[in-house]
């Protein structure tokens, strides 16, 4: 009861900054998109600079509660200050578009730089969800497996959920690594269509392809790097987490699986990231929502007959490597069958 107190109290003031977090997110798609990682790197760690600050200062009066509002008032710096660049930026796009009609989405140039945000169009409206509904229901389909990770870990007790939390929040933490790879996916790969397009029959091109293997090299290497931090850390430094002797030794019994699913997790969001690029959104969507709900009832079955978080954190490390291979077909079908099929 006083776990789900804490809990409500942190969720009541944390979903004030929900709108925040799509903003957020939208802003950063839209610099990395403009091949800009500096402004979310910058803005990100503005943002957890305010967050270490306001928890400081507030967590000891307000508990979980001021944990939450220190996360919205961090979560208004960095959207603050993503905010501000593109405000600058479109206000110089809008005094070079020159001749051009029409920018991406079927939006209209406008002869001044016009209102900051506006209502879209039904036109730009519908292209967009085109775009974004796939990757929505794809990203909605992993939340429901992730969320299930956490259901199944609250039946195991206060101390076994406490170690699902430390081990939960280091897996988050060294699985930006991940991320950031599938982002630059997305951003890069686009350009290497354009130049690889159409030479030879070949629908994707060379370029394309040399890009993909150097970002799964250094996914590979980064992936080996996250997995020996993440599972030395409870090793080396497990008192700067907890003091409580028995949730330290919890989380050693999981970390080999936290490892192993780190090991996997860079290269399958740098894949992840390229199925994006190249417009597979929608198999993607198919697939995760698949996986969830096979992964999601398999776990409920699991930790009924072999209840403990090993059960929990074995799922996880399936799941990680279930979809690497599921994305390394695809993007072997999309870059190199279909290059090979198309050659004369």
């Amino acid at each position: 009861a006083t776990v789900g107190q804490h809990a409500l109290s942190y969720v009541r003031v944390r979903a004030v900054g929900m709108p925040l977090v799509l903003l957020t997110t939208a802003a950063q798609a839209v610099c990395l998109g403009d091949r800009d990682s500096k402004t979310p790197v910058f803005a990100i760690l503005a943002a957890g600079v305010a967050n270490v600050l306001g928890d400081a200062a507030l967590v000891p009066r307000y508990g979980a509660a001021g944990a939450a509002a220190a996360t919205v008032l961090a979560q208004i710096l960095g959207a603050a200050v993503l905010l501000v660049v593109l405000r600058r930026r479109q206000l110089r796009l809008a005094a070079g578009i020159g001749a051009r009609s029409f920018l991406p989405l079927g939006l209209a140039a406008r002869a001044g730089p016009g209102p900051f945000m506006t209502v879209p169009s039904r036109r730009a409206s519908r292209r967009f969800l085109a775009l974004a509904l796939p990757v929505f229901l794809a990203l909605l389909g992993k939340i429901v497996f992730i969320n299930s990770l956490t259901i199944a870990a609250s039946g195991v007790g206060t101390v076994g959920l406490a170690v699902h939390q430390i081990v939960f929040n280091q897996f988050n933490f060294f699985c930006k690594a991940g991320d950031s790879l599938g982002a630059a996916a997305q951003a890069y790969l686009p350009a290497a269509f354009v130049q690889g397009g159409g030479g030879s029959g070949d629908p994707r091109g060379a370029p394309a392809r040399r890009l993909i293997l150097r970002m799964v090299r250094l996914s590979a290497s980064w992936g080996v790097v996250n997995a020996a931090l993440a599972s030395l850390l409870p090793l080396l430094l497990a008192g700067v987490f907890t003091s409580d002797p028995a949730v330290q030794a919890g989380v050693g019994t999981v970390a080999l699986q936290m490892a192993v699913g780190l090991l996997l997790h860079c290269t399958t969001l740098t894949l992840e990231g390229v199925i994006l690029a190249s417009g597979s959104g929608k198999w993607l969507a198919k697939v995760y929502w698949v996986n969830s709900v096979l992964f999601a009832g398999g776990l409920w079955l699991s930790v009924r007959r072999w209840p403990g978080l090993s059960t929990v954190w074995m799922a996880m490390m399936l799941f990680q490597g279930v979809r690497l291979a599921q994305f390394s077909w695809r993007t072997r079908e999309d870059h190199w069958r279909q290059s090979a099929n198309a050659s004369p």
